[in-house]
């Protein structure tokens, strides 16, 4: 009799394990999306839930190192301080976010419909990985993740010069977008819209300025405010004059807010003032600066980011030379009307399949394919600068959270970039009159 309920029962412990197990896998498997919207929303969220990961890794868990320490074949604590052992954990949660996105971009290079049903599947297993692959970082030597934060130091720039890019790219891209639907429509609302965006934007630039020269009254912080500032008004008053023919006063706005804004979060993390802002409100502050900053980024350079809109004016000439050239003769004129009637209604029939904004299953455009692997290599870069922000730049200073010189001459280096970008899309057509900007 115990025999048989003895069968019974690893019968039944083989049924429930078999269930569990099968629940499970399903599970880690859901989490699909068709949309491509949807899709770049969830990887922001993905890349705000690593940050989150990271920054408890270094700032809430100090406790753990003694525990840890008892674990057979741990390496995170071998030879490691409280300062070490903080770095080192957010190394290993940002390294996990490059595991994830390096598996991401290799399944890219395949292409066809593998790479979007990859890059759209599975949401649930990929939330999973990160902290799953996060623990099993703890047995790798520390030395790999000194190597990994010493590259990630220089990924960090490209990643900033790539946001910063995006900045540039939004900024014409909206100010072209107005005055283009002004000229459509004849309505002047458009154009009044620009200006005032302008001037709330500039208003606003200059008045945070004056507020940062009295709250911050030492020399190095007045010096750097005013070459911001200047710099700011120099390529705004370059921008409106007839030397710029594309110049705009809306996208020098943009420029100049965020030059402002840029500077006051690099002077809050400047050691001199660490003593005027709580630690913790700074750390969820920039957590949320960065978070936007990767959402933003990620979003915006899913394709490659075109600052002078040549392929826009390139795709317009094709089109134009193009229809030039299929221009039907007299007599051929009612059977290529009726062929193009044929054309524009097996189109619109395809097209009604699916919205534009889903991938489609059984034909990934080649377009498609390479969106995806630009987004995945930026997502890459991405989790270099999630590295740095989670580590407060390699400090090795517990005392304070995104406060450090490292992270301050970023910032402003940052802030001096910007501007030489912007100013080089202002004068590049004058300097080289051969291109077409």
């Amino acid at each position: 009799m115990g025999a048989v309920f003895g069968a019974c029962g690893s019968c039944c412990a083989a049924c429930v394990g078999s269930a569990v197990s099968t629940c499970l896998i399903k599970a880690l498997g859901s989490g699909s999306t068709r949309s491509k919207n949807v899709a770049k929303v969830l990887y922001f969220v993905l890349m705000v839930f690593t940050a989150v990961l990271a920054v408890v890794a270094r700032y809430w868990v100090p406790d753990a190192r003694e525990s840890l320490k008892s674990w057979p074949g741990i390496q995170i604590t071998r030879d490691c301080d409280e300062a070490c052992f903080r770095n080192h954990a957010a190394y290993r949660v940002a390294f996990s976010a490059s595991c994830l996105f390096v598996i991401m971009f290799l399944t890219s290079l395949i292409g066809g419909t593998f790479a979007t049903k990859s890059h759209r599947s599975m949401f649930v297993l990929k939330f999973v990985f990160i902290p799953l692959m996060s623990f099993a970082m703890l047995w790798v030597p520390n030395y790999f993740f000194e190597g990994y934060a010493w590259l990630s130091l220089f990924v960090a720039l490209l990643f900033i010069i790539a946001q910063w890019m995006a900045l540039i790219d939004f900024a014409y891209s909206w100010n072209e977008s107005w005055v283009s639907k002004a000229e459509e429509d004849d309505n002047r609302n458009w154009l009044i819209a620009v200006v005032v965006c302008s001037v709330i934007l500039l208003v606003g630039s200059w008045t945070g300025t004056i507020v940062m020269y009295v709250h911050y009254n030492d020399p190095l912080s007045h010096g750097l405010l005013s070459l911001s500032l200047i710099g700011g008004i120099a390529l705004l008053v370059l921008s409106i004059t007839d030397f710029c023919g594309h110049g705009a006063m809306l996208t020098s706005s943009v420029v100049v807010a965020n030059v402002t804004f840029m500077t006051w979060f690099a002077l809050m993390s400047s050691p001199i003032h660490r003593q005027e802002a709580d630690s913790v409100a700074k750390l969820f502050f920039g957590l949320i600066i960065a978070a936007i900053a990767l959402g933003w980024t990620s979003s915006s350079l899913a394709n490659s980011p075109d600052i002078f809109h040549v392929e826009k004016r390139e795709a317009v000439e094709h089109e134009r030379v193009s229809a030039v050239a299929t221009q039907p003769k007299p007599g051929e004129a009612t059977s290529a009307m009726e062929e193009g009637e044929t054309a524009a209604g097996n189109a619109s029939s395809s097209s009604d399949d699916a919205p534009p904004d889903t991938y489609r299953d059984e034909q990934a455009s080649p377009a498609d394919v390479l969106g995806i692997r630009w987004f995945h290599f930026m997502m890459l870069t991405a989790t270099f600068y999630l590295c740095m922000v989670g580590s407060n730049w390699m400090s090795t200073d517990t005392r304070e959270i995104n406060t450090g010189w490292t992270q301050f001459w970023v910032q402003m280096a940052g802030v001096w970039l910007v501007l030489l970008m912007y100013l080089w899309t202002l004068v590049a057509p004058k300097l080289l009159p051969g291109r077409e900007f």
